[in-house]
């Protein structure tokens, strides 16, 4: 199962479209079946380099706090 999980993350990272593919990722690291150190590690393959990681999972923390926020109320 690991070993399919990493690879999910290879390709999506070989296909890369930024949001999908930090979409995919993050949701794989929310469910804790990846380690963000471990996203890191396949992102570096790619010439993506961990600040990089670690600032788009920050977006999208934020968006997503965001979204929360802007639907309080509705």
């Amino acid at each position: 199962m690991k070993k399919q999980i990493e690879n999910q993350v290879h390709e999506a990272f070989e296909d890369f479209n930024k949001w999908e593919t930090y979409g995919l990722v993050f949701r794989l690291l929310d469910e804790r079946k990846i380690t963000l150190r471990k996203i890191i590690e396949i992102a570096q393959q790619y010439g993506i380099s961990k600040g990089v990681i670690k600032m788009r999972r920050r977006d999208l923390i934020n968006h997503e706090a965001a979204v929360t926020y802007s639907n309080r109320g509705k």
